[in-house]
């Protein structure tokens, strides 16, 4: 009877610890199991953060430097039809190029069956409306008829235009803001579930919760590269707008201070520059001898001669080394000039204006 009753004394210590640790065992594998699929699902979420991510960032940036291009292309236009000085067209056809660039790659990152791409697409057109339908037609008025081209934009057709595409371009900032930050809280959460997944899952889930701070650290290094990078490249851009400013001044400075006088004058014969060295030759003041023409600026004989040449030089004739006299401003005392004329082209090889150079060689 005592071997009997002994018997299951010695079972029962021994049976409960292998049900309790099969019982844990099954409880680690169903939680190491768990941990890695939550790990593996976190980490998919990351990826596409990922991937939406390196579309976000370039457009908001694509998105501000295609502002800032349409507003360079409105001053350079806005500039020529207002003095009619060609120097204005190559800033808008170089921001006209540096738009279309932008265009394309904001179409790239954001295809039109999307709905940031349909808000691209009616940016695009806007932008098309004002160039194709303002800028380019003020353009070509602003050649040929001053007059015209400044009752057009006076009618504010452009204005409109340009207020529209700004409207629709704000509206593709804002989706892509809004984008981006739910991506940025779809990371959060998956963050959120990283944590939770090391925490239940113990070891295992330590492994993958690792992971997740390399993939945290990846973004942050990728995030911080992307800051440089438009540090970078708003530092560039200053440079090159401060070279280009540099340049402007330095060419204006050589023309100002050059010995020999040089006026431009349109196709009306109206003057549309004169460097100072000229304009000192005048009673009237540099600014004043803006807009007038031969016959408002000189004595009548010499300006009879000025507006023949003026003529000849629109018929193709060039006049060059022309012996003029005249008289000094402060004094009777007569001066002696060599005067040239010739024609001012554009890219096309169409006349814009006429050049005239003069050169003092008096004793």
């Amino acid at each position: 009877m005592a071997a009997d009753s002994s018997a299951p004394l010695r079972r029962d210590p021994t049976s409960r610890p292998r049900s309790v640790r099969r019982a844990y065992a099954l409880i680690v594998i169903v939680l190491v199991v768990a941990a890695l699929v939550v790990g593996f699902a976190v980490r998919a979420r990351y990826n596409a953060v990922n991937d939406d991510e390196s579309t976000w960032r370039p457009g908001q940036v694509a998105v501000r430097e295609l502002l800032v291009s349409v507003v360079d292309q409105e001053t350079a236009q806005r500039g020529f039809v207002i003095t009619s000085d060609p120097k204005f067209l190559d800033p808008y056809i170089a921001g006209r190029e540096r738009s279309d660039e932008l265009v394309v790659l904001l179409r790239g990152l954001f295809p039109a069956p999307t709905r940031i791409g349909g808000l691209v697409a009616a940016a695009e057109a806007a932008l098309r409306a004002w160039q194709q339908g303002s800028a380019d037609v003020e353009i070509e008025l602003a050649r040929t008829d001053p007059d015209a081209a400044g009752a057009s934009v006076a009618q504010g057709l452009g204005a409109r235009q340009l207020d529209q595409f700004r409207s629709d371009l704000d509206r593709v900032q804002l989706a892509i803001d809004a984008a981006s930050r739910r991506g940025q809280s779809a990371r959060d959460d998956a963050f959120a579930l990283l944590v939770v997944a090391t925490t239940v899952g113990g070891i295992a889930l330590a492994g993958a919760g690792a992971f997740g701070v390399r993939r945290v650290s990846l973004l942050r290094e990728q995030r911080e590269r992307l800051t440089v990078a438009e540090r970078e490249l708003r530092n560039d851009n200053r440079r090159i707008g401060t070279e280009r400013d540099r340049v402007a001044t330095l060419f204006q400075s050589v023309i100002d201070e050059s010995p020999v006088g040089i006026a431009v004058f349109d196709l009306d014969f109206k003057m549309i520059f004169v460097n100072r060295s000229l304009a000192a030759r005048s009673r009237l003041s540099r600014s004043a001898q803006i807009g007038r023409t031969p016959a408002e600026l000189l004595p009548r004989g010499l300006a009879d001669e000025a507006e023949k040449h003026l003529q000849a030089t629109v018929a193709g004739e060039r006049v060059t080394d022309l012996a003029v006299v005249g008289r000094a401003v402060d004094s009777d005392r007569q001066t002696h000039m060599l005067v040239s004329y010739y024609p001012v082209l554009d890219a096309d090889g169409s006349l814009i204006a006429i050049g005239s150079n003069v050169v003092d060689v008096s004793d």
